[in-house]
Parts: structure tokens; C-alpha cells; sequence
């Protein structure tokens, strides 16, 4: 991830916390999070690019044993996470170095983080849209008894992918779909001037400018807020984000 300078979990970091204390607080739950890097910025005074260092750096610091690292570096006003369901970090994070639900798992004898098996909810290819697959969230989210409302879900969408699907599951909650429209999240550098050339005029047959986004090299990402529709009408996303 870092050669091609991804950095949505270093936009997410501030925007989650934000959303994590207007909400009302309660334990927060990451879907397909793959290393566990959102729960890791969430819970720790760390940013992405300390941790990039620390796992693919070659200094002193980046020798420093998991545990220790992350232990120097809680948060301990951090929203708790989700440990029945493991902050759907789940099988990824099986207590690695004691941070289950916290941190990020490295294979022994590697340098890296361990790559785990991919998220069964949604994945989805940027510019494909058909193969998005539905988040089923009756079985990924706490309904009913559970809890006393129904819980606000944020996601960064690679603009042009088609949200809807995910939007019309939300509305079967009570959960109304609003998308940031004040700006947009740079993703990731393009792998290739073929990718960058693709992109690009994929998004132009869509209608969709990429003047000052797409045509400066990178990915961009769009954030999608759901919550109850009264929650909207007492604090609309461009003013609890400005």
C-alpha cells in the first residue's frame, strides 16, 4: 500500500472519530477492514504514516515488538470496539501480540503485515460496479434488542461506483443515505498510466469531472454517511463535517 501512497485510513482516522463521539459513543465496528489499520488509528495516538514505518521501516523504531508499540501509543478515551465480534477485524487480528480487535497481526519472520483472507460482506473493483456485491447487514450488524437506535455506518466509496445497493439496504434500518459533497479523499496513486488513462475516461463517459482529482494521479473517494432521517435534520453532514 505504501509505494502506491494509499491513505484513506489517514483521512478516515479523523472523520471516525468525529462520527464516533456525535453519535452518542458505543463500540464501533470496522466491515472488511483487512489489516485492522482503521482500528489501529482509532484506538492509538498514531498516524498511518508511523505505521507504515513501523512496519515496513528500517529504523530502530520499526524493531520495536508489536505489543510494546502499541501499548506506548493507546488511546484511552477510544471508542471500544465491537470484542464479541472482534470489530469484524475478527479472524484477522486473532490476538496478535495481545492487540485482538486493536492493532494489526505481522506474520512471523516477516516484515509486513500478514495478509488475511478478504471480508465475505462487499468488496467490490473500482470501476466495476455489476460485481458489487451486497453488504448483507443482518448478519454483519447489531439490529433489534441490541440496541436502543440504529447505528450510523460511513463508508469511503472510489467515485463512480454505484452506492446504491448499500444505500437501499441501509433504508430497510430506518438509515437515510447523505454523501459529502464539500470535497473529496485522495485514495491512492494510480499503479500505471494505463490505470490513470482508464480511469479517467471512465469517469468522463460517466459524467463525471476529474479535473483537480482523478487528473492529479490519484484515486478519489467519496464519504457516504447513513443515520436516522431526524438525526439528519438536527445536524446535516456538511456542518458536523465542514
Amino acid at each position: 500500500m505504501r509505494p502506491l501512497d494509499y491513505q484513506i485510513p489517514h483521512h478516515a482516522q479523523g472523520i471516525f472519530r468525529t462520527l464516533a463521539v456525535s453519535s452518542g459513543g458505543g463500540p464501533v465496528i470496522d466491515l472488511c477492514c483487512s489489516y485492522g489499520i482503521n482500528a489501529a488509528l482509532l484506538g492509538h495516538e498514531l498516524t498511518l504514516a508511523e505505521l507504515y514505518d513501523h512496519y515496513a521501516g528500517t529504523s530502530a523504531e520499526s524493531a520495536v515488538p508489536d505489543s510494546q508499540f502499541f501499548a506506548s501509543r493507546k488511546r484511552h478515551n477510544a471508542p471500544a470496539g465491537d470484542r464479541d465480534r472482534h470489530v469484524r477485524i475478527g479472524d484477522q487480528l486473532r490476538a496478535a501480540d495481545g492487540l485482538a480487535a486493536q492493532g494489526v497481526r505481522r506474520k512471523p519472520g516477516t516484515r509486513g503485515p500478514e495478509p488475511r483472507a478478504a471480508c465475505r460482506g462487499g468488496g467490490h473493483e473500482p470501476d466495476r460496479p455489476h460485481r458489487w456485491r451486497r453488504v448483507h447487514l443482518a448478519g454483519d450488524l447489531p439490529t433489534g434488542s441490541r440496541l436502543s437506535r440504529p447505528p450510523w455506518v460511513a463508508a469511503f466509496v472510489s467515485r463512480g461506483v454505484p452506492y446504491q445497493p448499500i444505500a437501499d439496504t441501509l433504508a430497510e434500518f430506518g438509515l437515510v443515505i447523505e454523501r459529502l459533497t464539500t470535497r473529496t479523499f485522495p485514495q491512492r496513486r494510480f499503479a500505471s498510466a494505463g490505470e490513470a488513462s482508464s480511469v479517467r475516461d471512465i469517469r468522463t463517459e460517466r459524467g463525471i469531472a476529474v479535473a483537480g482529482k482523478e487528473d492529479t494521479g490519484y484515486h478519489h473517494a467519496e464519504l457516504y454517511l447513513s443515520r436516522r432521517a431526524s438525526e439528519i435534520d438536527n445536524l446535516p453532514l456538511t456542518a458536523l463535517l465542514p
